[in-house]
């Protein structure tokens, strides 16, 4: 995991030219409310096996509330009990998925404001920026930097959200796990954390090869159709047209090879992660046995596990996606940054005009 946290430090660090302070310190909220958002999983995912429990064994979780609380459930029928259980049950997860919809939609509402703010601070930049650094460039790379290299500028920040909001409902549902049974949850940690940051690994390092490669292949497209197309009459006239399209076709071929290679990467975790889940929950069942340690005694604790990891396969999943996101899209911001310091440095420098 410490590739995981190494790329969204990097990311961060990249970012924080980029945004001015208003919108830092409403990306320090939104993390806070991420941090209740995981802590509202976590306490869902406790609240299963403590159903499932109160359903096989109901003295046994009486016994463990507090003295007067006890007492007072132990007046309640087993049915009554249950019943209030599972409305307890439902309202917990109502009350998690409203709280979460509205985290969803602030996260929304912060990225439009950041990706608009981007975009036209970019624009502004080559409008009043000297006119000399335009003729030392090729135009289609303005071009790919103000519609695409910002797009996935967006794709990238809500990447790097989404990772940062999964993270945290990892640590915190591996702390409960902890917290219930160290003996197993441990050594369970530790192989699922070795597997995951592996996988991680080898997907982080050709995500970013490959978004470096795809955004060299845009430009080169880009420009050879705004070349080609500009002087179509010239390419006719010297039958060159067989030439360009030959250019054209491999470029295209090219960065459709390495597009595919990176949509397919993302998505691959999931089908290892699923069997890694299952092999952990034999894992946790051989060392069980191999503690001598009663069937009905791992129970709550298998179930409990059993319900992480359901979570945990998505969580992981995400961040691998996330992740990968960030490896791609960190070229774009490195790009947008440059040429935000260049341009902006030159229309600073330049005479103001008198109105």
């Amino acid at each position: 995991m410490s590739e995981q946290s190494g790329s969204l430090l990097d990311t961060l660090r990249m970012l924080r030219p980029l945004l001015p302070r208003k919108d830092k310190k409403r990306m320090l909220l939104l993390l806070f409310l991420m941090l209740l958002a995981a802590v509202f999983e976590t306490v869902s995912l406790g609240s299963v096996p403590v159903f499932l429990s109160l359903l096989v064994d109901p003295e046994g979780v009486i016994s463990v509330l507090p003295d007067q609380a006890g007492l007072w459930v132990m007046h309640l029928s087993t049915k009554f009990l249950i019943l209030w259980g599972a409305v307890a049950l439902l309202l917990i997860f109502v009350v998690k998925n409203l709280y979460l919809a509205s985290v969803i939609w602030m996260t929304a509402v912060l990225l439009r404001d950041i990706c608009t703010g981007i975009s036209k601070r970019l624009f502004a930049a080559y409008m009043r920026g000297d006119y000399s650094l335009h003729l030392q460039r090729n135009s289609a790379e303005t071009v790919r930097n103000l519609v695409i290299e910002t797009g996935q500028f967006r794709i990238t920040l809500n990447g790097l959200l989404l990772a940062m909001r999964e993270t945290m409902v990892l640590i915190l549902l591996s702390l409960v796990l902890i917290v219930a049974d160290p003996m197993i949850s441990i050594p369970t940690i530790v192989f699922l954390s070795l597997t995951v940051s592996t996988v991680f690994l080898i997907i982080r390092r050709r995500m970013s090869r490959g978004g470096v490669v795809v955004q060299a292949l845009r430009g080169q497209q880009m420009q050879m159709v705004q070349q080609s197309i500009g002087a179509l009459k010239i390419v006719r006239v010297l039958g060159h047209e067989a030439e360009l399209e030959r250019q054209f076709n491999k470029t295209t071929s090219a960065l459709e090879h390495i597009s595919a290679m990176l949509r397919f990467l993302p998505a691959s975790p999931r089908l290892v992660l699923e069997v890694v889940a299952i092999a952990t929950l034999l894992f946790i069942i051989g060392l069980s046995l191999a503690l001598g340690r009663d069937t009905s005694e791992i129970l709550p604790i298998l179930v409990l596990i059993s319900v992480s990891i359901v979570r945990l396969v998505p969580v992981l999943t995400q961040i691998s996606a996330a992740t990968s996101q960030l490896a791609v899209g960190r070229a774009a911001i490195q790009v947008i940054n440059a040429d935000l310091a260049r341009f902006e440095a030159a229309a600073a420098a330049q005479p103001k005009r008198s109105s």
